[in-house]
């Protein structure tokens, strides 16, 4: 995985924390859990969940694996492939999607969280 993509993704972890309140980060997903599943993973107490695949630009290549991942969870949830050139659209749809949160509610980002 090349580095921009690891920084690109760790700007958006922060990105989601800064503008979405109550977010707890936990670690992305590890590709060797389930190859081809989303490295982020956006939970929040109303229920709703996203998933994110982090690419480094619009034209890197995706595995398709990756691509049926996506394309499978958009079935029943927000599933997207994210870079730079569409961030600012998916930071929107994550807003609006999780808009129901309160202050007292929280958005974790990962595969798993604990109370």
């Amino acid at each position: 995985m090349a580095t921009s993509e690891i920084k690109f993704r760790k700007k958006l972890i922060d990105d989601i924390k800064n503008e979405i309140p109550g977010v707890i980060d936990i670690e992305h997903n590890n590709p060797q859990f389930i190859n081809g599943i989303h490295d982020l993973i956006v939970l929040g107490k109303n229920g709703k969940y996203a998933m994110l695949e982090t690419k480094k630009s619009s034209d890197s290549s995706r595995r398709a694996l990756q691509e049926y991942y996506v394309n499978k969870y958009a079935e029943y949830t927000y599933s997207k492939f994210v870079d730079p050139t569409n961030r600012d659209e998916v930071m929107q749809d994550l807003k609006e999607m999780f808009k129901e949160n309160n202050k007292e509610e929280q958005v974790c980002i990962g595969m798993t969280t604990k109370s």
